[in-house]
């Protein structure tokens, strides 16, 4: 982390001193506007002149540290940009320390000018200059501990305001009691009127220590974080750098023999040219396959293409013979149906005609079976009847004739009625009684 020039009026703008005024000059702005109006704040930071120097070495004191942790934050990002080129095989050579550093001239100003950018520009002139990397890890440390030195001086500012903030509030106290002192006269008013400009003046005094001491206290811990955070990356930047530059050349002691040196570079020439040829050919056979792969996707796709026309042609012919097929099939079941249709339509005419007839049948029988009904009735009417004139007959002694008579009637009633044997057998007559009687 080397010292950079910078113009004057570019200093005067950056200058601590110059945004803690500004910075103080609004904060009591804000108090005498009657915009702050806080009483503990009023009373702590208005109440003696040693109060208003303590406040503007307090923000300028804030300014700086809030300018290192902003520049810190910045140079952490330079880290991760700021790369050099990859290390070929066998190590880079020591004549090629210019091309690097021309690497680094290519990026922007402000990585130019980071700390990380400013190590690796001072180990690749260090290479250059001493034409070996032999004692790269010594000066890289020496770089280190350079940069961690300049990262300590530039806290002196704000170490002597640390310093002095206390001593400034000590003064305040001091003066303030001395002045208390001097005013303090015993009047007309007694012993409590004289010390009533005592105490107040000595609770002014110690308002600037108990505000210095608390100042300080705040100072010095913002202080311990931001220069903790620095050394993170002031680590990180050696890390870098180590990775960077110590593995990248290759090794050359400044002893040792020329010819050697010669024969050792020209065995790594060789072994350049052996990696490039063995590139190459990796190349050329990369691109044959490449070739090839291209060649047989486009074959493959020309068979693909010719095996979905055939595949399609087959089955589309096979679609429409299975069409043919299912119609054909489709027909010979239409006319099968037709024909079955026709014969359950035939059969149920049959049976309609069939059950019209049975109808007619079935009323016609049952017109007999009333009339037998009826005609059942009347033979009862007719055996009761005749059971009384039998009855009688037996009585009077004319049974035989009675029983020649009914036969006679019975028949002329059968051949009438067309009844039945059984019909005829039903009449039931007293034998016993009849026999008894006619007897």
């Amino acid at each position: 982390m080397s010292q950079t020039t910078t113009s004057p009026v570019t200093a005067v703008v950056r200058s601590p001193i110059l945004w803690g005024g500004l910075l103080t000059v609004g904060f009591y702005g804000l108090i005498h506007g009657k915009i702050l109006t806080q009483p503990i704040v009023v009373q702590y930071t208005t109440g003696h002149p040693i109060e208003y120097v303590t406040m503007a070495m307090f923000f300028i004191a804030l300014v700086v540290l809030l300018t290192k942790l902003l520049a810190a934050r910045k140079q952490s990002k330079y880290t991760q940009q700021i790369s050099l080129s990859e290390v070929p095989p066998g190590g880079q050579l020591i004549t090629q320390t210019g091309s690097l550093l021309d690497e680094l001239e290519k990026g922007n100003k402000a990585q130019k000018s980071s700390w990380y950018g400013k190590r690796l520009r001072a180990g690749l002139e260090f290479v250059k200059q001493q034409r070996s990397a032999e004692k790269l890890p010594d000066e890289l440390r020496r770089l280190a501990e350079a940069d961690l030195d300049q990262q300590y001086a530039s806290y002196g500012l704000l170490r002597v305001i640390i310093w002095a903030i206390p001593i400034l509030g000590f003064l305040g106290t001091v003066m303030g009691i001395t002045l208390a002192i001097a005013h303090l006269e015993v009047g007309t008013g007694g012993i409590e009127e004289a010390l009533k400009p005592l105490t107040e003046g000595l609770a002014t005094a110690f308002d600037t220590t108990a505000l210095a001491l608390a100042l300080s206290l705040v100072l010095m811990f913002a202080q311990y974080l931001v220069d903790q955070f620095e050394m993170k990356i002031f680590e990180s930047i050696e890390e870098h750098a180590h990775d960077e530059l110590t593995d990248r050349f290759e090794f050359v002691a400044r002893d040792e023999d020329p010819m050697l040196r010669s024969v050792r570079r020209m065995v790594d020439a060789m072994l350049a040219t052996t990696d490039q040829l063995v590139e190459r050919q990796a190349k050329i056979w990369e691109e044959t396959i490449l070739s090839a792969k291209d060649r047989w996707e486009e074959t493959s796709k020309q068979q693909q293409g010719l095996l979905e026309a055939t595949f399609s042609q087959s089955l589309n012919r096979s679609l429409e013979l299975h069409l043919e097929k299912f119609a054909a099939l489709e027909d010979q079941a239409t006319a099968r149906t037709k024909s079955q249709w026709e014969a359950i339509q035939s059969t149920l005419k049959m049976n309609a005609d069939l059950l019209a007839t049975a109808q007619k049948e079935h009323a016609r029988h049952s017109e007999v079976l009333i009339e037998a009904v009826k005609a059942t009735g009347e033979v009862t009417k007719l055996e009761t009847a005749l059971n009384k004139n039998l009855h009688s007959l037996s009585q009077a002694g004319q049974f035989e004739e009675s029983m020649i008579t009914l036969s006679a009637v019975l028949q002329l009633l059968s051949a009438r009625l067309g009844a039945s044997d059984e019909q005829l057998r039903q009449i039931h007559l007293p034998r016993s009684q009849s026999e008894g009687n006619a007897a």
